[in-house]
């Protein structure tokens, strides 16, 4: 049977909760040396004279985490490669008087590379988490101080307001050429899924062509990304050398398997295998099941930026508004995968809460508990 990549979202998900974790309590301590003599004469100074010793800091926090990182990472390229290889091998021996197959042996070649390549990416956005929380501690510090010499605020209320804007966005890891910024710990997932569907796709096809194998078609499956919907059911040559079919490269280059991509490969047995398509169809609107999909994700983001609100909160008031928020998120994302999946049978789809997405568990301090719960409209 073909592998989804699908199959191994939640590693990608220990990766994400791995950069939560650090990310949480790199802007913890931001926050807690920020806050700390914020009431007395000299903060700005102070703070400015510290910024050698955050950077120290953070330097720590990520040498901490990349040993376990870079292990968690080779675990799941060679976990998927080798799983895509015997997938195949497996599918081929249902068709045994046609493959002749018996054994695998598959090829470490492509994981060495992957990871290689896997791990240069993630050392350049190590470099830019340390750059950027660098400098969100210097900007905190000369924006809160130029409000506060306004006479308008003070400079807790100052620091409340920048670590608020920083909580917001994140620590950044990566900016690409839209100019959008992705965080930490989402762009760490983004870059390991990517890497595990790129090793889902080679085990297979380099086992496929290892015994001389070369059509291959897409999967189908119930709301497809636009991008990906086209190629559904078309038969692609995955060494791109046979004229009569598209390549799979053509499909690569037109968006399908992108990270998060449910579609897979199997190999295509003329005359045996389902009937498929030589071209392409239209790409159209994205649908519902696509659409809902989108929005949980969206959700998601606004459970992790107010979980990072209560993480920088400078008072149990702020800590608690945070975690209202939070719940709110959270109580959109249960009435949203409810309403979806009481409408769609679940032969069809099925619309789950992936929690590993939202952040992990938090808890309230002491003296937030003791708060009454703060009541926001929907």
């Amino acid at each position: 049977m073909p592998v989804s990549v699908d199959t191994y979202e939640h590693l990608a998900g220990e990766i994400l909760k791995l950069y939560e974790q650090v990310e949480n309590t790199m802007l913890e301590k931001i926050a807690l040396r920020l806050g700390r003599g914020v009431t007395q004469e000299g903060w700005t100074e102070k703070k400015y004279s510290e910024v050698n010793a955050v950077r120290r800091e953070m330097q720590a926090f990520i040498d901490d985490m990349r040993d376990e990182r870079d292990a968690m990472n080779r675990r799941f390229i060679e976990e998927a490669y080798t799983s895509a290889s015997s997938a195949f091998v497996m599918e081929a021996r249902q068709f045994s008087s046609l493959t002749g197959i018996e054994h695998l042996s598959p090829s470490s070649i492509k994981v060495i590379q992957i990871l290689s390549e896997l791990e240069s990416t993630m050392q350049a956005a190590d470099r830019m988490i340390l750059r950027r929380a660098d400098d969100a501690y210097v900007r905190i510090v000369g924006e809160a101080s130029a409000k506060v010499a306004s006479g308008a605020i003070t400079v807790r209320e100052a620091v409340a307001e920048e670590l608020d804007r920083f909580a917001d966005k994140g620590i950044v890891a990566f900016i690409d050429k839209a100019g959008r910024t992705w965080e930490m710990s989402t762009y760490a997932e983004m870059a390991t899924l990517t890497a595990i569907e790129r090793a889902t796709i080679a085990g297979y096809v380099d086992t496929m062509q290892e015994y001389g194998f070369d059509l291959a078609i897409i999967s189908s499956h119930f709301g497809a990304c636009p991008l990906c919907e086209p190629w559904e059911d078309v038969i692609v040559s995955v060494s791109g050398t046979n004229p009569e079919y598209h390549s799979l490269a053509d499909a690569e280059a037109a968006g399908c398997f992108h990270p998060r991509c449910l579609h897979d490969l199997s190999t295509y047995y003329e005359g045996v295998t389902r009937q498929g398509h030589k071209e392409p169809g239209p790409v159209k609107e994205p649908s519902e099941a696509y659409s809902t999909r989108a929005e949980q994700r969206a959700l998601e983001r606004q459970v992790r930026r107010w979980k990072r609100r209560m993480t920088v909160a400078q008072t149990p008031q702020e800590e608690r508004m945070a975690y209202a928020r939070v719940r709110l998120n959270q109580e959109r994302i249960r009435n949203l995968t409810g309403q979806y999946n009481a409408k769609t049978p679940s032969r069809v789809d099925w619309l789950p809460r992936k929690y590993w997405r939202e952040g992990g568990r938090v808890t309230l301090t002491e003296a937030a508990r003791k708060l009454p719960p703060v009541q926001l409209g929907n």
